[in-house]
């Protein structure tokens, strides 16, 4: 549900589960930020600096929409309005569609008013939950009633058996963080902390909400994240909203920088970080983090403030996925020497030194079955059946992918190839492609690929040094002669 506005602000609608309402004081001054960056400032001013506690129960579309309401405050960052659901304002009588002036039960409004601009502000909820909300131009004291006209008339009828009039502060809330305590799976309990704001705050911060954006790269596929509360488009670029946070960036001048810790928190099946539950990826996978800012997102693909590869992933209880990753910079930790010296060719197959496409020895069609231990696709049994000469093993320790999951073929026959991990949301029907792979042999090189003259290896290396032979003790004879 869409927030409802009242003088160009949302209103905080959902109703509270009440047990107690806890008023206090506040000094409203700065407060360290938590979530959301750098702090966020708040001048002092005079008045009374409300703070109210709501317990709150909801259902899981609404614990969704409450999500979504803070997370376009941005935390506490920006203020909205809240009613304070009690009958501060007791009507004595019914009220027709267009009247502006309540006659309510005395409780004090009227000097409350005076002092402070604050209280200026009611709003009305019949039993149905249905909302209105109007400023108080004026309040007329009488000895046991006041009256309280309103700058603009009722939308509705309203009367006191069928109508609550509830103050109506103008707030943010105290903390970045929410707690849901889930007392069963569609009970969601909760407890919101409220601290008031002056009206005259229009903008309500000052200073920037900085968030991050997270690339991750495996092959020909990407992925986008951001940590903020809402999925945002900058350019043509989608970020999804993620539960992800990195540690501490450092830079040094020494060859081994320091390494950053990522954390993930999902149950998306086709998350990409899930591909290492599998022993082998086909590609490695890389990160870029960028920094941005909430009021005015934008970034620099070439520019950003960390890149560098998934060195580990740990996956922990609850979808959490705790990832290192080893910068760019660590060039201490490339292989060396970076040409190994052996018989299977030194090239990882379709890399820049390969040269070969990998759309060129690829299969597409759909899934006609699916076991854990293989798929098949009509698509496969064709393109084998094109090849000259034949090559029965053409898809094996290729790469087999459906949607986002990507595997790895262990072997193949006909239609059917077989994976070395079971898909996780791969169904009959779904689009599949089937890369071919190589075994890095000079013959398979030249036979499936025709690539004897990018091919760097040493074919003819004996299997054993000859040089160990004059190492090798002479067999004992117990002493007799030969």
């Amino acid at each position: 549900m869409t927030a409802p506005l009242y003088d160009s602000r949302p209103v905080f609608w959902f109703q509270p589960d009440f047990q107690e309402l806890k008023p206090g004081q506040l000094d409203d001054t700065a407060y360290g930020a938590a979530g959301f960056g750098r702090s966020v400032p708040w001048r002092a001013t005079s008045g009374p600096k409300r703070t109210i506690e709501i317990p709150y129960r909801f259902t899981r579309s609404e614990a969704r929409d409450c999500r979504v309401f803070f997370a376009g405050r941005s935390g506490r960052r920006l203020g909205f309005w809240l009613p304070v659901w009690l009958n501060d304002y007791a009507l004595t009588m019914d009220y027709a569609l267009g009247e502006s002036a309540l006659v309510v039960n005395r409780s004090q409004l009227a000097e409350s008013l005076v002092s402070f601009s604050q209280f200026g502000h009611l709003a009305l909820v019949d039993g149905a939950g249905r909302m209105e909300c109007h400023a108080i131009a004026s309040v007329v004291s009488g000895t046991i009633t006041e009256t309280i006209n309103l700058s603009s008339t009722l939308l509705a009828a309203a009367g006191p058996k069928s109508t609550q009039v509830a103050g109506l502060m103008f707030v943010r809330l105290q903390e970045d963080e929410i707690e849901f305590e889930y007392s069963s799976p569609e009970s969601i309990a909760t407890i919101l902390r409220f601290a008031e704001l002056p009206t005259e705050y229009v903008t309500a911060h000052a200073g920037t909400a900085p968030l991050y954006l997270y690339e991750f790269d495996n092959g020909a596929a990407t992925w986008t994240y951001t940590n903020w509360g809402v999925t945002i488009v900058i350019g043509e670029t989608t970020w999804t909203a993620s539960s992800i946070a990195h540690g501490q960036i450092s830079y040094g001048s020494e060859l081994l920088s320091d390494e950053v810790e990522l954390e993930v928190v999902t149950d998306d099946s086709t998350h990409p970080l899930r591909l290492f539950a599998t022993p082998k990826l086909q590609a490695p996978m890389t990160v870029k983090i960028f920094e941005t800012d909430a009021d005015a997102p934008a970034y620099d693909p070439d520019a950003p403030i960390f890149s560098g590869r998934i060195q580990g992933v740990e996956f922990g209880e609850n979808g959490k996925i705790s990832v290192t990753l080893s910068s760019i910079l660590r060039v201490g930790e490339q292989s060396v020497p970076r040409m190994m010296v052996q018989r299977t060719c030194n090239h990882r197959l379709f890399d820049v030194n390969c040269g070969k496409l990998a759309a060129n020895y690829s299969a597409a069609g759909t899934i006609s079955a699916i076991t854990p231990s293989y798929v098949e696709s009509a698509a496969f049994a064709a393109k084998l059946a094109t090849l000259s000469p034949a090559d029965p093993t053409w898809f094996t320790l290729g790469t087999i992918i459906v949607g986002t999951e990507r595997r790895m073929a262990v072997n193949n026959s006909g239609s059917r190839i077989y994976i070395e991990a079971p898909f996780t949301d791969a169904e009959v029907g779904d689009a599949i492609i089937a890369t071919s792979g190589c075994d890095l042999r000079m013959t398979t090189c030249r036979d499936r690929f025709a690539n004897l003259d990018r091919a760097i290896a040493f074919p003819y290396l004996p299997n054993e040094n000859p040089q160990f032979r004059a190492l090798t003790a002479p067999a004992a004879t117990g002493g007799k002669k030969g």
